[in-house]
């Protein structure tokens, strides 16, 4: 009977459930706000379960998460993040969105900050993926390069400019629902993602946010979206 009370109990395939949420996140730092040297481990698990109108399908997503940073001197700042997981999705009437992904991503960045106006940084990441062999064994590997760029000013507004370019190995269909997760939504060869976005408050009450992406994939068009919004604060 306590079972029902208790909310770290609660297994996403247990058949008498029909719709289920549940997050839970660790956290354990070293030095978190000291500006020279930090040490980060988080530990995270995710899960939904619902009820629809094709019969169930439940998703869930664990993985473990370092993060080291570390500023030699006043101007620049040297990190690294680093992510072991597994993704789950299980559909009862769909097989071909079934998979079980275990994932280890590595991702290095500097940063470059000369004052609190301007930010500059130039990160690479790696990631390999896996589908477990009973599930199609599709393995797909990315390397990528970014670089991003941050402009600030109280009375003036932000600016923000990221520029990335991936190069994609994948051993299965593209046309699947196993492709899309463990791509990304990008396509196997050589992708660039880029972004803009100006934000600016032009009154005490009302903020306007400007922001452009693009997408550019092998064997397919690019594609460009905008976004106009202006809040007001009551």
């Amino acid at each position: 009977m306590l079972q029902a009370y208790n909310p770290f109990i609660g297994s996403i395939v247990d058949s008498t459930l029909i719709t289920l949420n549940q997050t839970m996140r660790n956290s354990v730092f070293f030095n978190r706000t000291d500006p020279k040297f930090g040490i980060e481990f988080n530990f995270q698990r995710t899960g939904s379960k619902a009820l629809l109108n094709n019969g169930l399908e439940l998703r869930e997503n664990t993985f473990g998460n370092h993060r080291i940073r570390w500023s030699p001197g006043d101007k620049f700042t040297l990190s690294g993040e680093t992510r072991n997981g597994r993704k789950i999705s299980e559909a009862e009437y769909f097989s071909t969105r079934n998979y079980r992904i275990t994932y280890f991503d590595w991702e290095p960045k500097i940063a470059y900050q000369p004052g609190p106006v301007f930010r500059a940084s130039l990160g690479f990441a790696r990631s390999i993926k896996r589908n477990s062999p009973e599930l199609g064994s599709e393995v797909s590997e990315s390397n990528s390069l970014s670089a991003e760029l941050k402009y600030n000013v109280a009375s003036k507004g932000s600016f923000q400019s990221i520029f990335k370019v991936t190069d994609i190995s994948f051993n299965g269909n593209q046309n699947t629902p196993v492709a899309f997760e463990m791509q990304e939504g990008l396509r196997t060869g050589r992708n660039f993602t880029w972004n803009l976005s100006y934000q600016r408050t032009l009154s005490n009450n009302m903020q306007l946010s400007i922001s452009y992406d693009g997408r550019k994939s092998p064997d397919v068009k690019t594609v460009h979206v905008g976004n106009v919004q202006v809040r007001v604060f009551f």
